[in-house]
């Protein structure tokens, strides 16, 4: 390596974690079951070290993380490995066909995936750990417009849908995209990149839908693969999921390919591949390469039911069969929800990576959280990754307040609707966002 140019050392892997077959697929409000494999699975990790400090990024092709999960994985390598608990960050790429691991009410799951998963990530941390050697870490930036939309648009009586087939809609989406594709590149001795990380913003709930039948890590996996055609098969690819809590893929885009399906996701995941070779390759080393952690538990009241918002979900059960698929889901949790008055517990995880600041956040988060976050952060590149670990997996949607409140008493658009979607007070996502900036601060100081 140039004298100039500061090492750490790096260490990659990546394991398969497949279930058995078959298995309950997690994502939609009604079971799917998978009896194939379209492609694989995998936990990919990198560990980097330097100055006595280890932290290591964990990226999954599951729907969420839990704090069981992240638990589990620490208690088997965290002493053994020398990595403290706010130094591993643990996500999930949020694909909506892998198997379900969260306790929901109408989902069974595979208790042998469960029992099998923590052992799979913990080895494939003990593997990038063996691999451990010197590398130069190279921070890279580019733009992927058109292949990603804020999938929530204003009516004109100033409420809020999903979708775009209103004929009410006022001109414009509800809110902003992010189309920014970030990157960290491991480069060794040789020039060779070792290891790769994305982040954007896009849901994967392209490649299956709510008729899925097969495991699948969706766009995220297709653009894995386009990487790995270029740097090697064996190269791990960490994906942090951005803040897409209300982006979905562009179906509107200008194309012969349909607006969903494996078509559609391999175009997605091909044009996120090609943004972030723009970025890798276009990179230089990072001048300096502290590692640093840190870690903030909240205390973030949930939703509480009110008379008008249970006034309204009785004029939805009024409905009977012609409620809809959301309707008819709304009904069933509003009436079951035990929530009220309660308070959780949703931990906020932040990494220094030399020039580079990382937030974890538990839930779905809407991506004018992740562009606040990116505003007021002192690094010079911020990534944000959503869906860390939460009890159960199961932190909800983060919307704007705003969006929130629009939702609580009438209820909003998907992603701002109590008890379905929204789980916390209308305010949740705002605390989760300004722990993370200040955690930055405090580690950038």
């Amino acid at each position: 390596m140039p004298n100039d140019y500061p090492t750490c050392l790096a260490g990659a892997a990546r394991i398969c974690i497949n279930p058995a077959l078959p298995v309950s697929l997690a994502g939609y409000f009604h079971d799917r079951v998978a009896d194939r494999v379209r492609d694989d699975l995998g936990a990919d990790v990198l560990v980097l070290e330097n100055g006595g400090q280890r932290v290591a990024l964990v990226s999954c092709d599951l729907i969420s993380i839990t704090d069981e999960l992240q638990e589990w994985v620490l208690d088997r390598v965290g002493e053994e490995l020398g990595l403290a608990p706010e130094a591993v960050l643990i996500s999930a790429s949020h694909t909506h066909t892998a198997p379900e691991l969260r306790v929901r009410e109408v989902f069974p799951r595979r208790q042998d995936f469960l029992d099998e998963l923590p052992e799979r990530i913990a080895q494939a941390l003990r593997e990038a750990v063996a691999t451990l050697a010197p590398a130069t870490i190279h921070a890279g930036q580019s733009q992927a417009k058109g292949f990603s939309f804020n999938r929530l648009n204003r009516l004109k009586d100033g409420s809020e849908v999903f979708g775009r087939a209103n004929p009410e809609l006022v001109a414009g989406p509800a809110g902003p995209v992010d189309p920014s594709v970030q990157t960290l590149a491991v480069y060794g001795p040789d020039k060779q990149v070792r290891a790769v990380v994305v982040n954007f913003a896009c849901h994967p709930d392209i490649i299956g839908g709510g008729r899925a039948d097969f495991v699948s890590a969706d766009w995220p996996g297709e653009m894995r693969r386009c990487l790995q055609a270029v740097y090697g098969a064996d190269t791990p690819v960490i994906f942090l999921q951005g803040t897409a809590g209300d982006i979905n893929q562009n179906s509107y885009l200008p194309t012969f390919r349909p607006g969903g399906g494996p078509q559609k996701a391999e175009q997605v995941g091909r044009a996120i591949a090609g943004a972030a070779l723009l970025a890798i390759e276009g990179s230089d080393p990072m001048a300096e390469l502290t590692l640093a952690a840190s870690m903030e538990e909240l205390a973030i009241p949930f939703f509480t039911r009110t008379p008008e918002f249970m006034a309204y979900v009785a004029s939805l059960k009024a409905k009977g069969d012609k409620a809809t698929y959301f309707e008819t889901h709304l009904v069933r949790r509003a009436e079951a929800w035990p929530h009220d008055g309660q308070t959780d517990r949703l931990c906020v995880r932040c990494l220094r990576i030399g020039e580079t600041g990382l937030v974890g956040l538990p839930g779905e988060i809407f991506t004018e959280w992740g562009l606040q976050t990116k505003r007021y952060s002192p690094a010079s590149q911020t990534m944000v990754a959503e869906l860390t670990a939460s009890p159960n997996g199961m932190a909800g949607y983060k919307s704007t307040t705003d969006q929130a409140l629009r939702g609580c008493d009438c209820c909003g658009a998907y992603g701002a609707t109590p008890t379905l979607s929204m789980r916390h007070a209308p305010d949740a996502g705002r605390k989760l966002t300004e722990s993370g900036i200040r955690q930055l601060h405090e580690l950038f100081s």
